[in-house]
Order: C-alpha cells, then sequence, then structure tokens
C-alpha cells in the first residue's frame, strides 16, 4: 500500500473570467488537471467515476498506479481506503 492519490474539485477561472469546471489529480510523484467538465458533481464517488473515465493519459497514469498499489483516495476533502473505492475502480476499469 502505497502512493496516495489526490482528487482535487476545482472551479478553473480563464483570464476573461469565464468558468470551466474539473479536477486537479496527483500523487506524490505528478501533477495533473482536467477542465472539461459541464458540471462537478456534488457526491465524491461520482467525482471519482469521472475521473476513471477521463482520457486524459496522465490522469490515466496516476490512476492505473493506484489500482496497481491498491492507493488510498482523497477526493476533495475526505479520505476513502482502497477498500472503500475499489469496486468504483473495478466498475469502470473492469479489472480482473
Amino acid at each position: 500500500m502505497g502512493n496516495q492519490i489526490y482528487i482535487i474539485p476545482t472551479t478553473f477561472v480563464d483570464a476573461e473570467g469565464d468558468e470551466k469546471f474539473g479536477v486537479r489529480v496527483c500523487d506524490e510523484a505528478q501533477t495533473t488537471y482536467t477542465d472539461l467538465w459541464e458540471e462537478i458533481p456534488a457526491e465524491d464517488m461520482n467525482i471519482l467515476r469521472k475521473v476513471l473515465e477521463d482520457d486524459n493519459s496522465q490522469i490515466n497514469e496516476i490512476v492505473h498506479l493506484a489500482v496497481e498499489n491498491q492507493s488510498n483516495v482523497h477526493i476533495g476533502e475526505n479520505f476513502y481506503k482502497w477498500e472503500e473505492v475499489e469496486a468504483i475502480f473495478d466498475e469502470i476499469l473492469e479489472l480482473d
């Protein structure tokens, strides 16, 4: 067990003041983001689902390392042990 991942829901504001929605995703080695969401889901597990479905290659790399290491996950200010989120990883990534 190691290499925890952090998913930080974020509202990005560009120079013109327009808002974009997404997340910052990081582990101990790298940080990336996506700002292509129409909205940020209210529930943490729905945020996790959107992250796992994202086609950003850096996000995918962090996600696959999380699976490999059975990493704990922080979503916003909430902490989840691997056992609490494993079923969602299995469902979206079709593990096994």
